[in-house]
């Protein structure tokens, strides 16, 4: 965000910067009210990518359809999942995600309680937040991946490698 000034957005625009003052006293509140905007279509994204109702019959491929589609929603709007990994953290845009990342935390974990029951991980509740942790992190590691370094691979490969390497991961647990 740090590219991100008042100049920019007018010249973007086409407009002279005190129109832009005009909307937004200073820099920090745009800044804030584009994360927030993007943030909202992107928590919708991702939470539209984890499944209802789980069955686990076939938890490689749920893994798998899963990073699939948050991949091809970020390909779709790769500008947007810019703004908001760029998002200093300190910042309030930043803790704006810090809420949004919470939230994703939370249904993640609330999904992957049921596949380590229905395998019978030991210590569940000790095990459960790192590895919500470690698929979180893959699935940013992922979306940065995709939309940093364009055509090298699809939303499909890379959703399929990525979901495979945690269920192989997660499996021995």
């Amino acid at each position: 965000m740090a590219g991100v000034s008042m100049m920019a957005v007018a010249d973007r625009l086409g407009v002279s910067k005190p129109v832009v003052y005009a909307c937004f006293p200073a820099r920090d509140q745009l800044v804030d009210a584009l994360v927030k905007r993007e943030e909202s279509k992107l928590m919708a994204a991702v939470l539209a990518s984890m499944p209802e109702n789980p069955t686990f019959d076939n938890s490689e491929q749920l893994l798998i359809e899963g990073f699939q589609a948050l991949l091809t929603a970020a390909a779709a709007n790769p500008e947007r999942w810019r703004v908001v990994l760029a998002a200093d953290i300190d910042s309030r845009a930043g803790q704006r995600i810090g809420h949004g990342r919470t939230v994703i935390r939370r249904r993640l974990g609330e999904i992957l309680r049921g596949g380590f029951e229905r395998w019978h991980v030991v210590d569940i509740d000790k095990k459960l937040p790192l590895l919500v942790e470690l698929f979180f992190a893959a699935g940013e590691g992922a979306v940065r991946m995709l939309i940093d370094q364009p055509g090298v691979w699809t939303p499909q490969d890379l959703g399929e490698f990525t979901g495979r390497t945690l269920f192989n991961t997660f499996r021995k647990v």
